[in-house]
């Protein structure tokens, strides 16, 4: 019994998204898989996903939190386009009194996590418009491409870094989600044109489907229609039996121009007769059997004809292009407006989609996608920068300034430096484990691609740019080589580029696995099976009987002897023949089943592996920052003014947007250095005190006399209401609501000399009531706890393992301490 070599979990993963995955059911799996997911995942994955994006908006709704040194004016490296999102959230919340910090907590997760699904839903849209409708390939024994699609979803669903990492409240997120519908919307103008009798044409994928659930996009004088073909209305599209007919089109008997099945007169379709029927239709086309009919409405469930008199002078099948392209690029927009780094990796998709139109052949000339292009992102740019500048009160492009900071100065060093093939070595491989030789196979099988069609004489150059899927493979190449020039890389980087990355790893896996099959031979290698060999076997000892037979008979004056004693020789050949062939065959197939072994072990585990990497980074890893917000924001306080937290890391744990409440919060600030003009260093707090091993200067900070007046010292806290930059300080936006601000008619290029006075004032306040540290500082801040009288107020909170001296592995844990009065 031959069988499917996936593996046992792609079977059974297929088998289960093969029954949810119907089109009623997808979009609902989805959005409970994914509100499953983020209340599933309870770790920190890095900083950003909170202090950029939920930590400026609860400032902004509430009044009170943190903004880091990013925020400044004179820096203004983010876009408030993200952070604006989770503040119509908040502001909901308030204006309706639900602004409790469970669900100022929850809301801005569960709203990621349906973000998240209509990016799945965009994902499952793009697979099947890719590999079902525009490049369905001709199946074969073994190979189908509702697996390949079932494939390509479950490297997709079960990669355990998308899982832990989609559904924060990172820009990251929203660049993956803005990228896949960006291409979703783009790869649908890769339809294939082709005209039809009269003033209409048809948009229709490159290798029609005998799906019934494919879509083609029909343009008649009338109007467009984007719905699915049923029936035989698939089979009069389909090119391989167009040739059959003895009209023009003939499709199965047919005669006359696009006869499909015993039709008669031109288009007939199903019995029809005169030109155009299509059961009992008539008409010019098999696509233009009176579209508005009732026949018709009943059968594509009273699909409506969509009026386009909007753009008059311009023909349907264009407002078809141009609306797909407006819609591609307000999601690239926004997604390089919270990500500029992916700004390339657009940039190469628009470009190959640019030179497409190059060719004639194409419904939108180049010169129209040039102008509509420039146009409507020139219009979206100018609107974003005018929303930036008048929030940071100056000209303000905030995606240039993280261009320059992140990429082109290098000043991202501070925070850590990283080998070029970083991505390649260690974050790749550390997201698809055994799967990565796939990943990177994926490349070198799209390269021979491209060989073999150039030696069917077919244009190279053009076979790039023809297919969305090579191209969108390629531009995520580039980009990750691109974000390799960064010197500081970070694994959140490539989140935006899973899902093309999980697609092109599952479509090499679903290559190598059918193309390792027991009759692998004869499928693509044209080889023989026992049967045929048995068959040949049978047929040459025949010819032989009868040629011997033959030999005895015409030629008489041969004996007997020597008659028989060819036969034996012939026969001893044919056998030895034979049996070479079996012994060549059972090698074949004790090779083919080392290899189903292999892939069999290599799938099955490798799925498992995620397995355990998604329960143990997604509730395990990191999970202290978590706990510790839990903590604090149930603790039961007469006064949270009253309170004083101190934390001995910066952005160690997520602040207000997890406990709010109004809390005096502090922690060591690790703004960039400062280079003065001298070439001296100017060193944030973080630094000072750790190289002081929590010294004198940490002492020092809190050695506040009530009855001393201190001058240009700043409290080591943030004050509700008072401040949130930094440390005691208002800096840009005044509290003051008499005050008015004065814009800059000027652009300014980064300034870090701005944030001096985080450096340059003393720190003095009163001792913490609790302080919250780690493993790795805990030794040095043991007589510091001891002096002041600390105690362990919880169980000690695992967060992560760290390796020591290269050889065990030592936990690290966080530490709640509360300060009890001396008596």
């Amino acid at each position: 019994m031959q069988r499917i070599i996936y593996g046992d979990f792609l079977q059974w993963s297929e088998s289960i998204l093969r029954k949810i995955l119907s089109p009623r059911k997808f979009l609902l799996f989805f959005i409970i898989f994914r509100l499953f997911n983020c209340l599933f995942v309870r770790t920190s994955f890095f900083p950003d996903e909170y202090a950029q994006s939920i930590e400026i908006s609860h400032y902004w709704v509430f009044g009170y939190g943190h903004m880091p040194w990013e925020w400044e004016p004179c820096i203004s490296l983010r876009s408030v386009v993200h952070p604006f999102i989770y503040a119509i959230l908040f502001y909901i919340l308030k204006i309706t009194e639900l602004d409790t910090p469970f669900f100022v907590l929850y809301v801005p997760k569960i709203f990621q996590g349906l973000c998240a699904a209509f990016g799945d839903y965009g994902f499952m849209k793009l697979i099947i418009l890719w590999y079902i409708r525009l490049y369905r390939e001709k199946e074969k024994k073994g190979k189908t491409n509702n697996q390949l699609v079932y494939t390509i979803l479950a490297c997709y669903f079960f990669c355990w870094f998308h899982i832990y990492s989609i559904c924060r409240t990172s820009s990251n997120s929203f660049e993956c989600i803005f990228n896949i519908w960006g291409i979703y919307y783009l790869s649908k103008n890769y339809y294939a044109p082709v005209p039809l009798n009269g003033n209409k044409s048809v948009l229709y994928p490159n290798d029609c489907s005998q799906n019934g659930d494919d879509q083609a996009v029909v343009t008649s004088s009338t109007g467009v229609f984007d719905f699915p073909l049923k029936g035989q209305a698939i089979g009069c599209l389909k090119r391989k039996n167009r040739t059959r007919g003895s009209g023009s089109g003939g499709c199965k008997s047919g005669s006359g121009s696009g006869g499909c099945k015993s039709g008669s007169g031109s288009g007939g379709c199903k019995s029809g007769s005169g030109s155009g029927g299509c059961k009992s239709g008539s008409g010019d086309n098999a696509y233009t059997y009176h579209l508005a009919s009732k026949d018709v409405h009943d059968t594509q469930n009273n699909f409506k004809q969509v009026e386009y008199n909007k753009l008059v002078g311009l023909s349907k099948s264009k407002y078809f292009h141009i609306q797909n392209l407006l819609l591609s690029l307000s999601f690239s927009i926004f997604c390089i407006m919270m990500r500029p780094s992916a700004a390339l990796f657009w940039v190469c998709i628009y470009i190959s989609y640019f030179i497409k139109h190059l060719d004639g052949e194409n419904i939108l000339k180049w010169k129209e996608v040039l102008v509509i292009g420039c146009l409507y992102v020139f219009i979206l740019l100018i609107i974003i920068i005018v929303i930036d500048s008048y929030y940071y009160g100056k000209i303000t492009v905030s995606s240039y300034n993280f261009f320059v900071f992140n990429i082109l100065s290098g000043e991202n060093i501070y925070f850590g430096r990283h080998s070029f093939f970083f991505f390649f070595l260690c974050v790749i491989p550390s997201i698809y484990l055994l799967f990565t030789a796939f990943t990177f196979y994926g490349y070198v099988d799209i390269w021979k691609n491209m060989i073999n069609k150039k030696k069917k004489k077919k244009n190279l150059f053009h076979l790039a740019f023809s297919r969305i899927d090579y191209v969108v493979y390629i531009s995520t190449f580039v980009e990750v080589i691109f974000l390799s020039f960064s010197k500081h890389k970070e694994h959140k980087m490539v989140i935006g580029y899973l899902p093309f990355l999980s697609a092109h790893t599952g479509v090499t896996l679903h290559k190598v696995t059918c193309d390792a099959k027991n009759d692998e031979k004869e499928v693509y290698t044209g080889g023989k099976n026992e049967k045929n060999v048995e068959g040949e076997k049978n047929v040459q000892d025949e010819k032989n009987e009868k040629n011997v037979e033959g030999e005895k008979n015409v030629q008489d004056e041969k004996n007997e002897k020597n008659v028989e004693g060819e036969k034996n020789v012939q026969d001893e050949k044919n056998e030895k023949n034979v049996e070479g062939e079996k012994n060549e065959k059972n090698g074949q197939d004790a090779k083919n089943q080392r290899t189903k072994k292999f892939l069999f072990f290599l799938i099955n585990f490798n799925f498992f592996l995620h397995l355990i990497c998604t329960l143990f980074f997604c509730l395990i890893h990191n999970s202290s920052p978590e706990k510790v917000m839990a903590y604090f924001r149930n603790l039961k306080t007469n006064k949270d003014e009253d309170i004083t937290i101190f934390i001995t890391d910066c952005y160690d744990t997520p602040l207000y947007s997890h406990i709010h409440r109004k809390f005096k919060i502090g922690f060591l600030d690790c703004s960039p250095h400062i280079k003065k003009i001298n070439g001296e260093f100017l060193y944030n707090w973080r630094k000072r005190i750790y190289d002081d091993n929590f010294g004198n200067l940490f002492y020092n900070m809190f050695n506040k006399k009530k009855d001393i007046h201190y001058i240009n010292m700043r409290e080591p806290y943030i004050l509700p209401d008072e401040s949130f930059y930094w440390f005691g300080h208002h800096h840009h936006y005044q509290k003051n609501l008499n005050q008015t601000k004065q814009f800059k008619f000027q652009y300014e290029k980064i300034n870090y000399a701005c944030l001096e006075y985080r450096f340059s004032n003393s720190l003095k306040g009163e001792l913490p009531l609790y302080v919250v540290t780690n493993s790795l500082v805990l030794n040095s801040l043991n007589i510091f706890l001891k002096k002041f009288n600390y105690h362990l107020d919880t169980d000690p909170i695992f967060s992560y393992f760290v390796l020591e001296q290269g050889m065990t592995l030592a936990p690290v844990n966080h530490y709640i301490f509360k300060r009890t009065p001396q008596v």
